[in-house]
């Protein structure tokens, strides 16, 4: 099960939330984290709204390790969602490679996603979908990273015409949620092994011919 049906109405950092999403799932890895690149301004507590809605979700990214964050999305009355992730950058853009933590579940497929501060200083997220990429390219890393270079200006590139954009949480907003203890884990193993399963949702789109 890929991280399109994990996702479902749900997207973190680095993707659509509240959006039937369906990312492109690469098989193999995009790169390898690296603690020189990582971006502090992500850590914190973030709401993310539907724009055609009240709903709305905390996500919350903190360290995994020295090199790699962990996200936890909780939306309202549901259960919260986990998940890791790196930056890469890609044709001069940051990029978030993401994973899900969801134990025993394999293969492990990725997914990616760009994302930029407004000068508001908004955390604003695109994820890579799977209209534009050919599917080929699932499991060659290198053809994949040269692909989104390629049409990383393509808005058809990505899962949705218009990027999220996520806000920094108020107090109050984090108080009213049922927060759950998100521990720095010194390892993935240890992360995995008390990440809990996560729902699998199915992705909206027609799957293609």
């Amino acid at each position: 099960m890929g991280v399109a049906r994990r996702l479902g109405p749900l997207v973190v950092v680095a993707a659509a939330l509240l959006l039937s999403a369906c990312p492109f799932e690469s098989k193999v890895p995009l790169g390898s984290p690296d603690a020189k690149k990582v971006d502090a301004r992500l850590v914190g507590y973030w709401v993310a709204r539907s724009p055609k809605s009240d709903e709305s979700a905390l996500v919350v990214v903190l360290p995994f390790n020295d090199a790699e964050y962990l996200i936890e999305i909780m939306a309202e009355d549901d259960k919260p969602e986990r998940y890791r992730g790196f930056r890469l950058d890609v044709a001069g853009h940051p990029f978030l490679q993401l994973d899900v933590l969801e134990p025993k579940v394999e293969p492990r497929v990725f997914s990616l996603a760009r994302y930029e501060f407004t000068p508001d200083h908004r955390l604003s997220v695109r994820l890579i979908g799977d209209k534009l990429v050919p599917e080929s390219l699932a499991s060659d890393r290198q053809g994949l990273l040269d692909f989104v270079a390629a049409h990383v200006d393509d808005t058809a590139l990505y899962d949705q015409e218009e990027p999220v954009v996520l806000r920094r949480a108020e107090k109050g907003e984090i108080r009213k949620r049922a927060m759950t203890v998100v521990p720095r884990f010194p390892d993935s193993a240890a992360a995995s092994a008390q990440a809990p399963a996560l729902r699998r949702r199915p992705c909206s789109r027609t799957p293609r011919a």
